[in-house]
């Protein structure tokens, strides 16, 4: 129904892809620039102990939760639209 519409909007979307992939690696560049200015250091002269990753141990088990639920939504979405454009799937006579 709708045919002449996919191929530009893969092109598009592979596009925009690539476009944000390499924005994603510049802005890194400029903002590790901009961190190389900053002078971490106190009134004595003595570097501060700057933990700039942060503390990738904190809260697992909510991190677990929220992959997990993301995980479960998508399952679910796409559930819906196979149903959807495929109404018989999942029957035993569907091929």
């Amino acid at each position: 129904m709708m045919d002449f519409i996919t191929i530009p909007a893969v092109v598009g979307i592979v596009a925009l892809g690539v476009y944000k992939l390499f924005e994603l690696f510049v802005r890194k560049k400029e903002r590790m620039m901009i961190v190389e200015k900053i002078d971490f250091s106190n009134s004595d002269g003595k570097p501060i102990d700057v933990n700039i990753a942060g503390n990738p141990g904190k809260f697992p088990a909510l991190r677990f939760g929220c992959l997990f639920a993301g995980i479960g939504l998508g399952l679910l979405i796409a559930f819906f639209i196979v149903s959807l454009y495929y109404p018989g799937w999942g029957d035993a006579g569907y091929r």
